[in-house]
């Protein structure tokens, strides 16, 4: 998958990630997921980047739409290396027309001088073709879906709302590319939005 997002805070900021998912397929319905991804911040004119993230995530399937994950992060912040593990649960359910995907996340961010930070998160997403009914190649289809975040450090409380939709062509079952808006809100400990542009491509082997 490769990845730009325009990202606006307020009036004054914008940003782009770039990235890139490689999905692999194994056997006895074992996975593997690599990703890189580039934080790039615009500001007085230039641009520089802010972080990196490489991951390396291991699934195996359970069930007929049951998956779980395990894997590690590291984020690449200036000279700092920062680690997090992650623990996901997905459920894809299948209704007439409509996939519904829900997906739940645990990670655990570990920053040298700072308290750890862990984070629960739970986001629902739908998905409809807007041809037919059901997926085909070459054919659009619709992704809307909302993501909730709640995370921990020391005694601090955050929480954050996310809305997320995108407008998606299958050139085939294993590439796919997406566009879209992912808003995210944060409530507490102090309030903020964010809007991300997203151009996803997503690709399998």
């Amino acid at each position: 998958m490769t990845c730009f997002s325009l990202q606006v805070i307020g009036q004054n900021s914008v940003g782009v990630l770039p990235a890139i998912n490689l999905n692999k397929s194994l056997s006895k319905g074992y996975s593997l997921n690599f990703k890189n991804e580039y934080r790039l911040s615009a500001k007085d004119g230039s641009s520089y980047l802010e972080l990196s993230d490489l991951s390396c995530m291991l699934g195996k399937k359970i069930g007929i739409n049951h998956h779980l994950s395990v894997g590690l992060l590291s984020r690449f912040e200036g000279s700092l290396i920062i680690p997090r593990s992650i623990f996901q649960y997905t459920y894809l359910h299948k209704v007439a027309r409509f996939k519904i995907a829900y997906r739940l996340v645990s990670d655990q961010t570990f920053e040298q001088n700072n308290s750890a930070l862990f984070r629960y998160r739970f986001r629902v997403m739908g998905e409809i073709p807007l041809s037919g009914q059901e997926l085909n190649k070459k054919e659009f289809y619709l992704k809307v879906g909302n993501e909730y975040l709640n995370g921990w450090e020391a005694k601090v409380h955050s929480f954050e709302i996310r809305g997320i939709s995108a407008l998606g062509y299958e050139f085939t079952p294993k590439n796919k590319l997406e566009v879209g808006l992912d808003y995210r809100y944060r409530v507490n400990p102090t309030s903020r939005s964010t809007a991300w542009l997203n151009f996803c491509w997503y690709l399998k082997f």
